[in-house]
Formats: structure tokens, C-alpha cells, sequence
């Protein structure tokens, strides 16, 4: 008897006879290309497997998809007592929309099933791991108006001989998954066939709850005369194709439309409550950060400014700084960074500027360019969250690639068809983003513009950053987890960051220097804290406040520019001192323009006491 893994076997490439009751092939558990795998066969009949490249034999037979089984002759038994050897009989292809092979499945009797998957290079993978799932005959699908949803290959193929168009999951009952109904149009009647046996029915009512109310009509049809175990196959043979095309249809028609029952519908919901007394209980969720104490792990959030603001540099900085491994590195040479596989979707710059930009940045600090698969970009595909495939497609590539921290930059450009206005299509944009990280646990950061300022002092350099610029609807402060803003200053070779996050009262307010493109040093360097250097100023203010007001006395009026040589200030500041100290009540003025002299106020008091030396001075003469 033969063994059921010859037909894997025979499959992979280079597969060729070597000697007696010995083989060779590429192994399919590492990147082969001089066929290491090593094929025999025991005199019992058995496989036997070696790659001399050493992957182990686990590996292989995963990357086969077989079990350990399959290397022994068939022995299941055909009812009679005698030996039954299994047979390829059928292959199943699972295409995209485009018709591209995506994998296939593979069809056995006595029945059984594996899947592959195109390896590229003409042969195949036995095993499709994470892929996405597609429905059969989706080309097929995507065209019809009128579906019928089967149980199996099999049964879609005989309905397709009679002219109407089916499709079905992978894997058979129980294997439909929610996902499968973005391929279905708002506009389509789906009629589904259930196997006459109890995993068909409650197969076809997944189907009907994973499809009803984003389709126009949803009806289970469960077809008259079946035997045991029966399907639509059976059902259609010995009936003439064209009267059977017409018999389906009509009884297809006449079949009430389902609808969940309220209590299943309630049921779905699988919402856990918690209660307070029990919070001790509660499972802990230690705060982690991505960068301490700036960005939670875990959360979402936005990293505004006005258009050109740089705020695209200094993302690309932050992403090459958290691919770093396995060592945390200082972002900004003063917050700790939890290294980590980062997803940059860059839908503005082209890649020739985000390969200058990486280079340029690595350079200035001394760092190497990330190991392989930590900073991953996507660049200018034109993806839009509000597609169900794109969403689909963007999930599948975090949960393959493990990754940690998702960039989007810019996030309007990848809500198209949304307006920033809207509070309710705000409200679907963060719906969408909660999505991504509820499910997948990742970090989003999204980079965003600020709004147009009003008023005056609308200029460039002349902003505050403020969470509360944040372009649109409030919704995206709502959702936020944690707020980076960007402004400029009136040194260029300077930037104003603050930062929010909900999870410390701690508000960082500190400028960074910016160095200048070829410099070599670092791109991004914190310089100082503006509240302290607020402070700093208000002090170093107040000293040179006094420094004029002590330059001046109550015996004689002085000018600005007199004043200015004697305390080492420019004759602005000390113009600008003075009228404050007037102000204040400290100093006298007197004339205007370039003529204007100032001298210490003389209070009332004193003026008494030098009335009173005043007469004295007369008595004594």
C-alpha cells in the first residue's frame, strides 16, 4: 500500500529518483535550492525523511502539512476488511478578485482534504498557516447577483454545470468565518444549501447570521428528499440540467427569508460585566510604555502640526529608534524606548526620500539600520480603512508580521471618503482605529494636521502647540490615548513639543533641536524644558529690571541710552524695563520720544521727610 504523504512529496520541487527505493527533493522546511531533502522508503513501506541542512523533522512535516501517519502505508479498512489506499482525486482553487491562485485545496478518497499554497517557484507549501481566507469561485461571487452558499467544492462545481453560481468555505462546516461576508455585495440574494445532518443546518445558520442585513435577502433552503448525510449533489442526480436550473430557482424563490431569533441575537453578545466589589479580582494590566513617560503600550494616538512641520521626520525618527533591538535606546537623547516590530504606512513620501531621510537618521546618531522585518513600510499604495479588504489586509499583515507599533502617516489621506468635519464620520474613523487596537493589541500612532489658527498672530513661528488644534471633530481627542503637538519656532533650527497622555498628569513641555540636513549630528535632540526655560527668563527679567531700576536715581532725570551703558544692556530692553518699571509705579517719566528721561519715583513719604531737613536746615541758620 502507498503511503498518503507520496502525493506531498511528489509535488515539492526538484523531486527526482536518486537510486533504489530513493529519492530527493528541496525541503520545504527552510529556503532550499540544492534539493537537501533526502527520500526513502523502509521495506514495511514506510517514509523515511532526512534534510541535511538539519531542519528538524517536526519543521518538515509541518511545512508538508502532513501528519506522521501519512508516512505509513494506508491501512484504514473499506468496509469488507480489506486495505484501503488513499487517491488524489480533485483540486480546489481559491482565487482573489483578479483570479490569482491564492491556495487550494486538495481532495482525497477515501475522503480527506489538505490545503497548499504556492511557494513561487512552482511548487507548493502544505500548509497556509495565517493566510487569508477567501471564498471559492469569489471572480464568480463578486459578478453574481443571485448565490447559492454550499457546504463543499464538490457541490458548488455540480450547480455551476447547471448554470448558477455557488460558493462555499474552506474546510467544510464550522469553518465559515465572519470576515468571508465582505465579499458578498449589499445587493445580492443569497440562498444557502445546508447538508440534511445536523452540522449542515447549524453550518448554514453561521452563514445566514454572518451575512443577514448586508445583504438584500438571506434564505436557508433545505431541499426535500435527501438521504441521511445528503447534499445538493445528491439532490441533483438523475434530474436533466436545465429542469433542475429552473426546479432550484423556483423553490429558491418560494423559501421564507430568515431572521435570527431575538434570543440568539442577544445570545451573540458575548459582553462580559464587571462589578466593583469584585475589583480586586480583576485580572492587572500593568502600565507598559512604548517610550517613558510619553507613549502607553497599547494605546492610540495623534502626532499633530501644520502642514511641513516636520512632523513626518521626526515620526520616521521615532520608528528607527523602536526598531532598535534587543537594547532600548534614548529617543531624543532623554526618553527610555521599549524596543519593538514597527508597521509605517507612508502614503505621502515617495520611497526615495524615506531611503535618504533612514539613512540620514541612522547616520547622526550612530546606529545601524534594523534587523529584517522590524521597520516595515508601506509607501504610497493608495489604502483606505474604510474599505473592509483594505482593513482586512492591514490586520492580516500585523498578525503574520507580529507587529507592535503602527504609523499612519497621513491619517486623512487614508480616510477618503470621510469628512474631518463630521462628528459622525469622526465617530467611524475612531470605531475603525479602536478596531485595530482592541483586536490586534497594537500601538497606532496617527499623524494628523492641526487647524488653520484664526485671529491674530496666525503666524508659522508664531503657534502654541495645543491638543485642542487637532484638525476636525473632537472625537479624535476623545479616542486619543496620548497627544504629541508640534510647532514651530522662530528659530528654525528649533522645535515647541508637548505632549498629553491619559494615563499620568505628567505634561512634557521642551523643545528639541532640529539639525540641519548633511550636519552629521543628531537629528533630533531634547535642549530644554519651556517651563523652566520660561522661568529662567522671568528671572533673568526680573535681575535686569532691577539692574535699570538701580541705575537710575530720585536726584536726576536719566535717558534710556545713558542708562544702557552703564548696566551692559541694549537701549530697547532698558526703554522696554523702564516703561514697565513706570507701570509698576517705580519710576517717574518725563518728556517724549528720543527726548524721554526717567528718574526713581519719589513717594509722598519721602517727600515729607526732605520738607522737614528742608526747615530744620532754615532754624539752624
Amino acid at each position: 500500500m502507498t503511503a498518503p504523504a507520496w502525493e506531498q512529496l511528489r509535488s515539492l520541487p526538484g523531486f527526482k529518483k536518486t537510486g533504489e527505493r530513493q529519492w530527493e527533493a528541496r525541503c520545504p522546511g527552510h529556503d532550499d535550492r540544492k534539493a537537501s531533502l533526502s527520500i526513502g522508503t523502509g521495506k514495511d513501506g514506510r517514509i523515511l525523511l532526512s534534510c541535511h541542512a538539519g531542519c528538524e523533522f517536526k519543521r518538515i512535516m509541518e511545512a508538508l502539512g502532513i501528519r506522521t501517519a501519512d508516512l505509513f502505508p494506508d491501512n484504514r479498512g473499506n468496509g469488507h476488511g480489506a486495505k484501503q489506499e488513499r487517491r488524489f482525486v480533485a483540486t480546489y482553487d481559491y482565487e482573489d478578485r483578479d483570479g490569482n491562485l491564492v491556495y487550494q485545496v486538495v481532495r482525497y478518497e477515501p475522503k480527506d482534504f489538505r490545503q497548499r499554497r504556492p511557494d513561487g517557484k512552482g511548487g507548493w507549501i502544505w500548509k497556509t498557516g495565517d493566510l487569508k481566507r477567501l471564498p471559492y469561485r469569489l471572480p464568480e461571487l463578486a459578478a453574481a447577483d443571485y448565490i447559492f452558499v454550499c457546504e463543499g467544492e464538490k457541490d458548488c462545481d455540480a450547480l455551476r454545470r447547471i448554470a448558477l453560481t455557488a460558493t462555499c468555505n474552506s474546510g467544510g462546516a464550522g469553518k465559515w468565518t465572519a470576515e468571508l461576508a465582505q465579499y458578498f455585495r449589499a445587493d445580492q440574494f443569497v440562498t444557502i444549501l445546508p447538508d440534511n445532518d445536523d452540522p449542515g443546518r447549524s453550518h448554514a445558520k453561521q452563514v445566514a447570521e454572518s451575512l443577514y442585513g448586508k445583504v438584500v435577502s438571506v434564505k436557508i433552503l433545505e431541499l426535500a428528499g435527501l438521504p441521511e448525510k445528503g447534499d445538493v449533489s445528491d439532490w441533483l442526480t438523475g434530474r436533466e440540467a436545465r429542469a433542475a436550473n429552473e426546479e432550484l430557482c423556483r423553490l429558491s424563490e418560494a423559501a421564507p427569508e430568515w431572521k435570527p431569533e431575538p434570543e440568539a441575537e442577544r445570545s451573540q453578545i458575548g459582553w462580559k460585566l464587571w462589578d466593583i466589589t469584585e475589583s480586586a479580582s480583576w485580572p492587572d494590566e500593568p502600565l507598559v510604555w512604548c517610550v517613558e513617560p510619553l507613549i502607553p503600550k497599547g494605546g492610540i494616538g495623534f502626532m499633530s502640526a501644520a502642514p511641513k512641520d516636520r512632523k513626518s521626520l521626526l515620526s520616521l525618527d521615532l520608528a528607527l529608534h523602536l526598531a532598535q533591538g534587543p537594547e532600548p535606546r534614548l529617543w531624543l537623547d532623554q526618553y527610555r524606548v521599549t524596543p519593538g516590530k514597527v508597521l509605517y504606512i507612508a502614503r505621502e513620501d515617495p520611497a526615495r526620500r524615506i531611503k535618504e531621510r533612514a539613512k540620514e537618521i541612522c547616520d547622526s546618531y550612530g546606529m545601524p539600520v534594523p534587523d529584517p522585518r522590524r521597520l516595515v513600510f508601506l509607501i504610497r499604495e493608495r489604502i483606505s480603512l474604510t474599505d473592509p479588504e483594505h482593513l482586512l489586509w492591514l490586520k492580516t499583515q500585523i498578525t503574520e508580521g507580529r507587529f507592535d507599533f503602527l504609523i499612519l502617516d497621513v491619517l486623512n489621506r487614508m480616510i477618503p471618503d470621510l469628512d474631518e468635519l463630521s462628528a459622525k464620520d469622526m465617530g467611524r474613523m475612531v470605531s475603525i482605529l479602536e478596531e485595530l487596537n482592541r483586536d490586534l493589541g497594537v500601538t497606532i500612532l496617527c499623524d494628523d494636521h492641526t487647524r488653520k489658527p484664526q485671529g491674530k498672530n496666525t503666524g508659522r513661528n508664531s503657534q502654541e502647540p495645543n491638543p485642542f488644534d487637532l484638525k476636525g471633530s473632537v472625537a479624535k481627542y476623545g479616542c486619543a490615548d496620548f497627544m504629541i503637538c508640534l510647532a514651530r519656532t522662530a528659530q528654525d533650527s528649533r522645535m515647541q513639543v508637548y505632549v498629553e497622555n491619559k494615563d499620568t498628569d505628567e505634561r512634557p513641555h521642551f523643545m528639541v533641536e532640529v539639525s540641519p540636513k548633511g550636519s552629521g549630528s543628531p537629528k533630533f535632540k531634547w535642549a530644554c524644558d519651556v517651563e523652566k526655560l520660561a522661568g529662567d527668563m522671568r528671572k533673568i527679567g526680573d535681575e535686569n529690571r532691577e539692574k535699570v531700576f538701580n541705575a537710575y536715581s530720585a536726584d536726576e532725570w536719566r535717558g534710556p541710552g545713558e542708562v544702557a551703558k552703564q548696566v551692559g544692556l541694549s537701549a530697547d530692553t532698558v526703554s522696554r524695563h523702564s516703561g514697565k518699571l513706570v507701570k509698576l509705579g517705580r519710576l517717574d517719566k518725563d518728556g517724549r520720544g528720543a527726548a524721554t528721561k526717567y528718574r526713581q519715583k519719589i513717594t509722598a513719604s519721602e517727600n515729607a521727610s526732605a520738607a522737614i531737613e528742608r526747615n530744620l536746615f532754615t532754624l539752624n541758620d
